[in-house]
């Protein structure tokens, strides 16, 4: 059976320019770096580097799939 859990986790953020420093608490931490993008309202983790569509660089736990869904932009009220 698959089931979806929704994870509650604080972590840094890291502009693209620190990608060394994200590459090294990756390291020491035994987690990976996931690229946080967004399309318009749509938002997503990829495992890896990316300079399209980035919000920035995330070091989550190396155990993650390879791409992470997450919630899309809340509609904003006029």
């Amino acid at each position: 059976m698959r089931v979806t859990l929704e994870l509650l986790m604080d972590t840094e953020m890291f502009e693209i320019e620190e990608a060394a420093d994200a590459e090294a608490l990756a390291k020491s931490t035994g987690g990976r770096v996931y690229t946080w993008k967004t399309i318009g309202k749509h938002n997503w983790l990829e495992c890896g580097y990316s300079i399209a569509d980035v919000a920035g660089l995330l070091v989550l736990p190396a155990t993650l799939p390879d791409r992470v869904r997450m919630c899309d932009d809340l509609e904003e009220e006029e």
